[in-house]
């Protein structure tokens, strides 16, 4: 064996090293690119201008109906399961602050978290009047669906 077929040896294993290394990137980048649903749970948070609040109606809306739903920390839900639809109107009460998630619920694809949309209907002072709030546009209330 003379010198050539050495570095002929070396370059050969440092060329199947190279094709092994770009076939474990192209397998890793094709299953970050997956369109593969993945079922999760997404959040309702609220964003709210300061003032007791007791109580919130809003509708959820999204490619497919939302499941198990679960009110967030000292809320209580009301109304019968969501049932396969969507949009679904959603009634929680209790102490209502900025910030807080009031809502998770299963979905069969989080990747379409961005597709779930909800509107506040009515908010409920909680300072013994129960006065309907305004929650129109400039009103410092709104929802964001997220993951």
């Amino acid at each position: 064996m003379g010198a050539s077929d050495s570095g002929d040896s070396s370059m050969n294993r440092t060329m199947r090293r190279a094709a092994l290394v770009t076939l474990v990137l192209a397998g890793a980048i094709a299953c970050l690119d997956s369109n593969e649903p993945v079922a999760g749970t997404l959040r309702v948070v609220l964003t709210k201008p300061p003032g007791a609040d007791g109580a919130i109606l809003f509708a959820l809306a999204g490619p497919s109906a939302p499941v198990t739903p679960g009110a967030g920390a000292g809320l209580v839900l009301w109304g019968a399961p969501f049932a396969g639809r969507t949009p679904v109107k959603v009634l929680l009460t209790g102490s209502l602050t900025n910030g807080q998630t009031i809502l998770t619920f299963a979905v069969n694809d989080v990747n379409k978290a961005s597709q779930y949309s909800a509107s506040i209907l009515q908010v409920a002072a909680d300072d013994g009047t129960y006065a309907q709030r305004n929650v129109g546009p400039f009103s410092g209330y709104a929802l964001q669906v997220t993951r």
